[in-house]
């Protein structure tokens, strides 16, 4: 039963049972909630030590994760608000400003509807971005990152690239399949 208690890593993808639980592994810094249809991730509220939080292809209500102060890696790739097999309405979303105040250095949004994009901006901490497949379309969003050093843009709504020639850390720039982009575009002036 002790193991249990100092448990670093969890992986609950799939699964159904009740987040409670959680609350008594203070020591977990991994967790995988993939695929998962939870509503409310409030039981995660606690886990103080939470550096790495996987929520792909999960309903994903934000509020509870922007809570979790000691986290730094988020996977949101293909999550959603709605439950599974419900479609999304015009508006609906992640809604980013839920966790505008985490000190995150990896975010992956990839093939994520997001409803207001403004809150990515306060993110500014991040090294590893992944924004590939979503409805992102304002690069200046991004100006502050300074740390920044991957980012991932394939098959955006992103129109001028000019504001990443600014961020020196970038080593990686993936803008494959950006259909509106400037094809005359270069990174040398």
């Amino acid at each position: 039963l002790f193991q249990v208690y100092t448990t670093e890593r969890l992986d609950l993808t799939g699964a159904s049972a009740s987040l409670d639980p959680l609350r008594y592994l203070a020591s977990l810094r991994e967790l995988s909630l993939a695929a998962t249809d939870y509503p409310n991730l409030a039981p995660l509220n606690g886990l103080d030590n939470l550096e790495l939080l996987d929520l792909s292809h999960a309903r994903a209500n934000l509020v509870s994760v922007g809570q979790l102060v000691g986290l730094r890696e988020l996977d949101l790739q293909g999550a959603r608000t709605t439950p599974r097999g419900f479609e999304l309405r015009e508006g609906d979303g992640l809604e980013l400003a839920a966790i505008r105040n985490l000190e995150l250095t990896r975010l992956d949004l990839r093939h994520t509807k997001v409803h207001e994009w403004a809150a990515l901006a306060e993110l500014s901490t991040i090294r590893t971005l992944d924004l590939s497949y979503t409805n992102f379309a304002d690069p200046l969003l991004l100006a502050d990152f300074a740390w920044l050093e991957s980012l991932e843009l394939r098959r955006t709504a992103i129109t001028d690239l000019s504001v990443f020639a600014r961020l020196d850390a970038l080593a990686y720039l993936d803008i494959a399949e950006c259909e509106l982009l400037d094809a005359t575009w270069t990174p040398y002036p």
